[in-house]
């Protein structure tokens, strides 16, 4: 339990500099561990999370901040989008990390994108090779992004695309496949 207050402290200590800074969202990875394999882990889990994300939520509404859940280890979006429901606040959202989606999950990126729905109002975009986290431009590994990017867009509410490239050289080779305008 100490644990639980402490992360919340560090939690709420975010959202006080998010405030601070008039920022409109904060991303936090769901951490949900796969490999813990019994059957009450899952309904446990969620229960907690429930019981943490809701005060947060509540908080977060206070500031004007929506908190998002990103995806990091789970395989399945359904264990994200029964926190959401659960919770039910306009202020926690979630964060689809394309590149982890593809590491840690069987589900292609277009289920992944049905289920989380109108939940789903930012994204974390990168590449990989399948294998690892790597950060990569986006032409440079295993994902589709023309095909990505066209199913993003064509959501009746399309999410805010965040590249989450390490440095300037990644951007400017990622930046032609999103079809700005010059």
């Amino acid at each position: 339990m100490r644990l639980v207050t402490l992360t919340r402290e560090r939690y709420l200590h975010n959202l006080d500099i998010g405030r601070e800074l008039g920022v409109k969202y904060i991303d936090f990875h769901a951490n949900y561990l796969p490999l813990v394999d019994h059957p009450s882990y899952l309904p446990g889990w969620v229960e907690r999370q429930v019981a943490f994300w809701a005060p947060m939520a509540e908080q977060a509404e206070q500031y004007g901040i929506t908190l998002l859940l990103e995806n990091m280890w789970e395989p399945d979006p359904a264990i994200i989008v029964r926190i959401l429901e659960r919770v039910e606040s306009p202020y926690l959202k979630a964060c689809l990390d394309v590149g982890h989606a593809v590491l840690y999950s069987h589900l292609p990126l277009r289920e992944w994108v049905r289920q989380l729905g109108d939940n789903l109002i930012y994204t974390h975009l990168h590449n990989n090779h399948g294998t690892t986290d790597e950060h990569l431009a986006f032409g440079d590994g295993v994902i589709d992004f023309p095909d990505v990017l066209n199913l993003l867009r064509s959501m009746p509410r399309p999410p805010l695309f965040s590249l989450e490239l390490p440095n300037l050289e990644l951007i400017k080779d990622s930046l032609p496949y999103l079809q700005l305008a010059s």
